[in-house]
């Protein structure tokens, strides 16, 4: 077969034959086989026209026409075109399969249309459509059955699902927020299942203030690109919000300063001026308040009083930041300092000695066995003899090195 197609606004075509045979010059007409026909005329797709065709031998034929399609990401789509009326079979091929019919169109006015659901065997899929003729054109004339749309064939492209549904939800989470769970793909349907009975249809379903009995496995069954997969799970934890601290109530005296903190492990901080550094310097009296949100959502706070007293000569810090920023670079007694040699001791928290110095002026610069300490809570030990009745006293207590 050969074809062409064109395009017309007026109302009247005129068709005329070939010259048939191989038109070698020098020879007669009859021995070039003759003049061709009128051939066939055919009308297609969207118009109402009424075609006048000249000469009357020719035969005109209205065709139709199909919608280009070429991605179903959900493997269901509705096929749309124009015909004449008659009968149109669809015909349907996996890339790595044989060509079958799909189904027929009949009982239609011009425009047709036919849900297509293809199969989850492919990603590639081929469809055509033919219109069957109902009447001959000329008596002793081959004619065809059907005629295929114009397009010839549509390549469809579906996209290959994955092996398990895919879901989403904001876990872990901490006790008390809303657990949202989620539907990665678009389906038809949803059917969630989860702890403590939980089920839900819907693709977005959310759990309010959840606590540990929200904790656990959820699973759900759904279509990914219209193909049936495997059941999607995860797992769904609920964290308790961590207890924090910053150190007791104390006291300070003047041009004393020291370190407080909560831990640098947090997501945010708010301290009572508004800042939002893990730690804080203190240089004065007053309360001293701070709150946090750690990575699962869970909110903590904690405070403490700095009053003011100076019968004591020292005072120990509760935290300090060895990070060569000439800030709280190292660990030992401040305030009025010893007159006499004291024993500075530094435990980590598995009970390792990691710093033991006895001197004046004895500090602790974070670092064990010539290498940086990591952040973490240690113990000291601080030894001195009293200097009313030179009887040794020992203080124990914890500081915070953070980077």
């Amino acid at each position: 077969m050969i074809s062409s197609k064109s395009h017309s606004r007026i109302a009247q075509v005129q068709l005329s034959g070939g010259q048939g045979g191989m038109a070698i010059a020098g020879i007669s007409e009859e021995q070039r086989g003759g003049a061709g026909g009128a051939g066939r005329f055919r009308v297609n797709g969207n118009d109402s026209l009424n075609t006048a065709v000249f000469p009357a031998v020719a035969s005109s034929y209205s065709g139709h026409s199909t919608d280009t399609i070429t991605v179903a990401p959900l493997r269901s789509f509705t096929l749309n075109g124009y015909g004449n009326g008659n009968p149109i079979d669809v015909y349907l091929k996996p890339e790595s399969g044989k060509w079958e019919q799909y189904g027929t169109v009949s009982d239609y006015s011009r425009r047709f249309s036919i849900g297509i659901e293809i199969p989850c065997t492919d990603t590639v899929f081929y469809i055509v459509t033919a219109q069957r003729i109902s009447e001959l054109a000329f008596e002793n004339e081959k004619n065809p059955v059907s005629i295929f749309s114009p397009s010839g064939a549509n390549r469809i492209f579906a996209p290959d699902p994955p092996v398990e549904v895919p879901i989403w939800a904001n876990a872990p989470l901490c006790l008390g927020l809303n657990l949202q769970l989620a539907a990665v793909y678009e389906s038809p349907f949803y059917h969630w299942k989860g702890p403590n009975g939980f089920e839900s249809f819907e693709p977005y379903p959310v759990i309010e203030q959840v606590n540990g009995i929200n904790q656990g496995i959820y699973t759900l069954d759904a279509l990914v690109f219209g193909c049936e997969v495997e059941q999607g799970s995860l797992e769904v934890e609920v964290k308790l919000p961590p207890i924090i601290s910053i150190g007791r109530d104390t006291v300070i005296c003047p041009g004393m300063n020291f370190v407080i903190g909560p831990g640098d492990e947090f997501s945010s901080y708010l301290w009572q001026d508004f800042s939002d550094n893990p730690i804080y310097y203190v240089s004065d009296t007053g309360t001293y308040h701070v709150q946090i949100v750690d990575v699962y959502g869970c909110e903590a706070e904690a405070s403490l009083k700095v009053g003011y007293l100076c019968e004591n000569n020292f005072w120990m810090p509760n935290a300090f930041s060895p990070n060569a920023d000439d800030k709280n670079e190292r660990f030992g007694p401040v305030g009025n300092y010893f007159n006499d040699k004291y024993r500075l001791k530094i435990y980590n928290r598995w009970g390792e000695l990691v710093f033991d110095k006895y001197d004046y002026n004895v500090f602790w610069d974070g670092k064990y066995k010539g290498q940086v300490a990591k952040p973490d809570v240690y113990i000291y030990e601080l030894t001195y003899n009293n200097p009313k009745d030179n009887k040794p006293i020992m203080l124990r207590g914890k500081v915070i090195l953070i980077r």
